[in-house]
């Protein structure tokens, strides 16, 4: 049997206990979907973060880590920039492709708001179960 809380939230003075467990209710979904949000990217993104990889972009955006005096910033230096990038770039497709699948699949249904997608962020802070 799933674990199951109950919380007692108490009015804050002169606040409305309805208004309360509102907002409460809320953040909850809030929490709710950003956790989904987290779990699906996180299950779905697919990146190639190899050292081959990385030095193949290294080298094809090679104006990228250049430096103001010519010189060309040490790979070492920049790898590990480069494999978040790419990481990042697969989370942002990832996100995308979720959103519109779900945007298609239940347009009926849901409301995306546009505004707070676009300051959306993925964590990587959900753990991911092994399939």
């Amino acid at each position: 049997m799933p674990d199951r809380r109950t919380y007692t939230v108490a009015p804050r003075e002169g606040g409305n206990a309805r208004v309360l467990r509102r907002e409460f209710e809320d953040r909850r979904r809030q929490l709710f979907a950003k956790w989904i949000f987290q779990y699906e990217v996180g299950r779905r993104a697919q990146a190639d973060t190899s050292e081959a990889s990385v030095h193949r972009f290294y080298e094809e955006n090679a104006d990228l880590y250049t430096r103001t005096d010519g010189e060309l910033t040490p790979l070492s230096v920049v790898a590990g920039s480069i494999r978040s990038s790419m990481l990042r770039h697969a989370e942002t497709a990832t996100m995308d492709e979720l959103i519109a699948e779900l945007r298609q699949r239940h347009a009926h249904e849901i409301d995306v708001d546009d505004t707070a997608l676009e300051r959306a962020v993925v964590e990587r802070s959900v753990p991911i179960p092994s399939e």
